[in-house]
């Protein structure tokens, strides 16, 4: 449970202010294209002030709407050396 606190002070949530989406198309070095969709909103770190994060937004999904979230447990995972990884945010409403 230790390890769960610590995180947990880390990281204690995002805030979306807005449902606006931002959206770049971009070519990746093989020449395939593809869209780029992030919601900007901020996450509290134990920093004096909340820092400025871009959320990415899957295709066909709606931007998040503004309020409070945590982390979706889902994205954050151990790799195979045991180290504490985060993979592509997602984010649930806080408290769930």
């Amino acid at each position: 449970m230790g390890g769960l606190y610590s995180l947990a002070v880390l990281f204690a949530g995002v805030t979306s202010k807005s449902t606006a989406i931002q959206e770049k198309n971009v070519r990746s070095k093989e020449g395939k294209e593809f869209l780029i969709r992030e919601q900007i909103g901020w996450a509290y770190i134990g920093k004096d002030y909340p820092q400025e994060i871009r959320v990415p937004i899957e295709p066909g999904k709606t931007a998040y709407a503004p309020g409070n979230y945590d982390i979706d447990p889902s994205c954050i995972y151990p790799d195979r050396f045991g180290k504490l990884h985060l993979g592509r945010l997602r984010l649930c409403p806080m408290g769930r």
